[in-house]
C-alpha cells in the first residue's frame, strides 16, 4: 500500500514539475524509499531538476534564491491532491524544502519533502541511498536490524535533523559500520564498488521495496550490543586522546574511527561513503547534529543497551512498547507521548539490568529471543498483534519487522 501510494505521489510531482517548468523538468527520488529501509510512515525525499536552476555547490558563492523561487512556482501549481504542511524556506538554510502531503486514489497519506536541483555539493543526490541499498541486498540479515533501530530512533524522537539529531541516513549507517565491523557485511562491498551505479538519469523510478526474512530477525543480544556500541562513541566526547580539533567519528570506507575535517561544529563524524567515493572529499552526514542532542542520543543508546543486557522483564516491556507503537503507525505529524522503554535510574529494575550488563563487559552474550505466542506470518491486523502482545508479555522481535512496512 505504501509503495503504490508512492508511485502515485511520484507521478503526480512529476506532473506539476513539468507543468510548471517544462518537459526538460523531472523528479529524481532519493532517502530511505530508494535504500530500502523505509517504515511505515517514512517521507518521501524528492528533488525536482529544473533547467537552468542548480543546487548547492562548494564552489559557488551560497545563495538560494533560485530554489526558493522554483519551490513558490512548485506550490502555485499543486493540484488539490497535495496539502502544504510545512515551508523551509530562510535564506541561511543550505537546501529549502517544501513538506507536502499528498491524499492517493487509495486513500493513503504521503508525507513529500520536496527540494530543488538533484545534485548537492556537487554529487547527484540519492547516491549514498543507492550504496546503501546495494549493501542491503548483499546482506539480508542486516534489513530487520536497520529497520527496528530505525523505529526505535523514531518513537524516541531522536531522527529529527532540523531538531539537532542525527537523521534517518546517519542511524543507518551507524548500524551498517557497526555490521562491517563484526563481519556480517563485507567490508570491500564499499571500496570495490563502481561507482557508476550510484549515478542514475530521468528514467529513474522508485525501486522494488527490500523484503527482510522473519527468520532473520535480530535477537536481543544483538540489538543491546549494536546500542551499546553507539553509546561507547562518548569516549571520542570525553577522552583526552580525542580532545582538541575536529570532532572524531567513523568511516564506512575506511571501517575505522576518523577524525573529520572541521567544515562544521557538529561533536560526531559520520562520514557520507558516497560523497567519498564519487568525489573523493571528506563529508559529514551529522553535520547538523548538536551537542546536547548527541549527549541525549547516547544516554538513551546506553540506558537501552543495559535494559536490553539485564535479565527479567524489562525487554520483554520494550518488545511491547516498540511493537504498540509500530502497530499506531507513529508519523511526524502525530503527537508524541513518549514513555520510557527502560526503567529510571536508580530504580531497582535499573540497577539489576546494569549489573546483569557490566557482568557481560557490556557484550551480552546469550541467544534469547522475544516470542509473541500465536503469531506467524505476515501480521494483517496490528491492533490485534498489539492486544496479544499485552496479553501474552511476551514479545518477537521478529514479529515487529512486518509491521514497519506495508
Amino acid at each position: 500500500e505504501f509503495d503504490t501510494a508512492a508511485r502515485e505521489a511520484l507521478q503526480a510531482i512529476s506532473a506539476v514539475a513539468q507543468r510548471t517548468f517544462g518537459d526538460e523538468a523531472w523528479v529524481l527520488p532519493f532517502g530511505s524509499v530508494v535504500q530500502g529501509v523505509h517504515l511505515q510512515h517514512s517521507d518521501l525525499d524528492l528533488c525536482v531538476h529544473v533547467p537552468g536552476v542548480g543546487g548547492p555547490h562548494p564552489s559557488r558563492h551560497f545563495d538560494n534564491g533560485q530554489q526558493v523561487a522554483a519551490l513558490r512556482k512548485i506550490m502555485y501549481n499543486l493540484t488539490h491532491d497535495f496539502e502544504v504542511v510545512e515551508t523551509r524556506l530562510f535564506r541561511t538554510i543550505k537546501v529549502p524544502i517544501i513538506l507536502l502531503r499528498y491524499a492517493s486514489r487509495t486513500g493513503r497519506v504521503i508525507e513529500l519533502d520536496i527540494s530543488i536541483g538533484i545534485q548537492c555539493d556537487g554529487v547527484q543526490k540519492g547516491s549514498v541511498d543507492r550504496l546503501v541499498r546495494r549493501l542491503l541486498a548483499g546482506a539480508p540479515a542486516a534489513l530487520p536490524l536497520v529497520r527496528l533501530v530505525k523505529q526505535w530512533a523514531k518513537v524516541e524522537g531522536l531522527t529529527e535533523a532540523f531538531a539537532g539529531f542525527l537523521n534517518s541516513l546517519g542511524w543507518t549507517l551507524l548500524v551498517l559500520y557497526w555490521l562491517i565491523r563484526r563481519g556480517d557485511v563485507r567490508a570491500d562491498a564499499i571500496c570495490g564498488l563502481d561507482v557508476d551505479v550510484l549515478r542514475v538519469d530521468r528514467s529513474h523510478s522508485l525501486p522494488a521495496p527490500l523484503r527482510g526474512s522473519l527468520s532473520q530477525a535480530p535477537s536481543v543480544a544483538v540489538l543491546a550490543d549494536f546500542f551499546l556500541s553507539v553509546a561507547n562513541y562518548e569516549t571520542f566526547l570525553d577522552d583526552d586522546e580525542y580532545s582538541g580539533g575536529a570532532a572524531w567519528g567513523v568511516s564506512l570506507v575506511d571501517c575505522e574511527s576518523m577524525q573529520g575535517p572541521g567544515t562544521d561544529t557538529a561533536p560526531f563524524f559520520l562520514e557520507d561513503p558516497g560523497v567519498r567515493l564519487i568525489s573523493g572529499r571528506v563529508q559529514n552526514i551529522a553535520r547538523a547534529l548538536r551537542h546536547r542532542e548527541w549527549r541525549t542520543i547516547l544516554k538513551k543508546c546506553r540506558a537501552t543497551g543495559r535494559m536490553l543486557g539485564g535479565e527479567g522483564a524489562c525487554a520483554e516491556r520494550w518488545a511491547v512498547s516498540l511493537l504498540a507503537r509500530s502497530a499506531r503507525g507513529i508519523c511526524r505529524t502525530e503527537p508524541l507521548i513518549r514513555v520510557d522503554p527502560w526503567p529510571r535510574e536508580g530504580s531497582p529494575e535499573a540497577d539489576a539490568a546494569a549489573a546483569a550488563s557490566e557482568g557481560r563487559s557490556g557484550r551480552p552474550s546469550g541467544k534469547r529471543s522475544l516470542r509473541l505466542e500465536g503469531q506467524a506470518g505476515t501480521v494483517a491486523d496490528a491492533e490485534a498483534v498489539r492486544r496479544a502482545a499485552k496479553r501474552n508479555r511476551r514479545a518477537s522481535l521478529a514479529e515487529v519487522q512486518p509491521t514497519l512496512v506495508a
